[in-house]
C-alpha cells in the first residue's frame, strides 16, 4: 500500500495550489467550489459522502515545516 496524497474526495492531485490548511494539516481540492465548501463550512464538508479521506491519516504539519500560504 502506497502512501500517496490525495484530494478530499479521493481523487489524485492535478493543482497543488488547490488546498488548505486546516488543523495543521495540508488538504487538497480537485476543484474551486469543493475548497470553497470547505471554508464555509469545515465540519459539515467533513461529514459529507464527497469527503473520503481519512483527517487522522493526514501528517500534521510540523513546526519547522514550512507553511504554504492559503490560495484563495
Amino acid at each position: 500500500m502506497t502512501n500517496e496524497i490525495k484530494t478530499a474526495c479521493g481523487s489524485d492531485i492535478v493543482d497543488e495550489k488547490k488546498f488548505i490548511v486546516y488543523q495543521n494539516k495540508i488538504i487538497y481540492f480537485c476543484e474551486e467550489d469543493c475548497k470553497i465548501e470547505f471554508i464555509d463550512n469545515p465540519v459539515k464538508f467533513l461529514s459529507s459522502d464527497h469527503f473520503l479521506i481519512n483527517l487522522d491519516l493526514i501528517p500534521t504539519i510540523g513546526q519547522n515545516d514550512e507553511l504554504l500560504p492559503i490560495d484563495n
